[in-house]
């Protein structure tokens, strides 16, 4: 900690003076009581209690109206951050020559740029999740192409 000499300690003491914000002066908020409606949400019992897998996915369930997929996303996220994901990714691009396979757009091709390219897998991840890496996940032949609207359409149609 740096040390201040007793003249600049007066110093620093006389220019925080009327100033509500230097440091020794009452906080703004001291002295207001919180109603006690206010205090706790939920139940006070349960405070700081940690729920079970099965009561959290409960709750998940219920916020998403979606059926929890288990720790498949995880193992997905930790996959395409991954040098081997990148390396495949790669790949199908210079493959394909940075170009859609379905409608054929270019990387770029816009005026602004706009075009974004994905590397899409045929057979789904979640299906290939519990088979050799090597063999069909980073297989470049497993792999195609496509601009961000062609991915949509042919992932949710």
């Amino acid at each position: 900690m740096k040390y201040f000499g007793p003249q600049h300690r007066d110093n620093l003491s006389k220019s925080a003076m009327g100033n509500t914000n230097a440091l020794g002066m009452t906080p703004w908020n001291k002295g207001i009581t919180i109603p006690e409606n206010k205090k706790h949400y939920g139940n006070k019992n349960r405070l700081g209690q940690i729920q079970s897998l099965a009561t959290r996915v409960k709750i998940s369930e219920s916020k998403t109206g979606k059926k929890w997929s288990g720790f498949y996303h995880l193992g997905v996220a930790f996959l395409r951050s991954s040098y081997q994901w990148k390396k495949w990714r790669k790949s199908v691009f210079e493959r394909d020559n940075y170009t859609c396979r379905k409608c054929g757009a270019k990387s770029g091709q816009n005026h602004d740029g706009s075009i974004y390219l994905e590397a899409h897998h045929p057979t789904k991840v979640k299906d290939l999740f519990n088979t050799p890496f090597e063999k069909y996940i980073f297989n470049p032949d497993n792999g195609i192409t496509l601009c961000k609207p062609c991915h949509l359409n042919i992932t949710y149609a």
